[in-house]
C-alpha cells in the first residue's frame, strides 16, 4: 500500500485524464485560421435583401412540402433538412461577409395557435431578418433566417 504522499489525488487524476483527451484531438493549423482576410469594412458591399431570401425560400417550400402530409415521426428529419437547405439557398444568393442562422419549425396544422419570439444583438444599419411561413392542408412550416454581418 502506498503512503498518503505518493497517492494521486482526485483533482490530478481528472487533470491529467482531460489533458490526454485534449492532446489526442486533431486540430490542424489551416483550421482555426479565417476563411477571408480581414477588409476593415464597416458595412457590406451587398446588403442582406429580405425580398430575395423571401422569394427564394418560398420557392423552396412549394418544390419541398406541397405533396407532403403530417408525419410526426419525421418532423424532426424535416425540420433539419429544411434548415440545411435553407441555409445553403440562402448562402448560393451571395451575401457576402454575412452568417447566416436559420430556425425552422414544423408543425400539424390543426386549429392550434403558435407565438414564437426571438431576440438578438445585432447592428440595424447591416444585420436584417425574414420570416416565411408556409401552411399546407395539414403541416405548416415557420422559418426564420437571419443574417448578421460580421467583419
Amino acid at each position: 500500500m502506498l503512503p498518503m504522499s505518493l497517492k494521486p489525488d482526485m483533482k490530478t487524476l481528472r487533470r491529467r485524464s482531460s489533458m490526454f483527451v485534449r492532446a489526442n484531438t486533431d486540430v490542424s493549423a489551416e483550421a482555426l485560421r479565417p476563411k477571408k482576410e480581414n477588409t476593415y469594412k464597416m458595412e457590406p458591399d451587398i446588403a442582406f435583401s429580405c425580398a430575395k431570401v423571401k422569394e427564394s425560400i418560398t420557392s423552396l417550400f412549394r418544390e419541398e412540402l406541397d405533396e407532403l402530409t403530417f408525419d410526426h415521426d419525421i418532423t424532426s428529419k424535416l425540420s433539419c433538412n429544411l434548415a440545411e437547405k435553407i441555409k445553403n439557398k440562402v448562402r448560393d444568393l451571395k451575401f457576402e461577409r454575412y452568417k447566416i442562422a436559420v430556425n425552422v419549425i414544423v408543425g400539424q396544422a390543426a386549429n392550434q395557435g403558435l407565438e414564437v419570439g426571438s431576440r438578438c444583438i445585432w447592428d440595424e444599419k447591416t444585420d436584417n431578418q425574414v420570416c416565411v411561413t408556409y401552411h399546407h392542408k395539414d403541416l405548416f412550416v415557420v422559418a426564420m433566417i437571419f443574417g448578421v454581418f460580421y467583419e
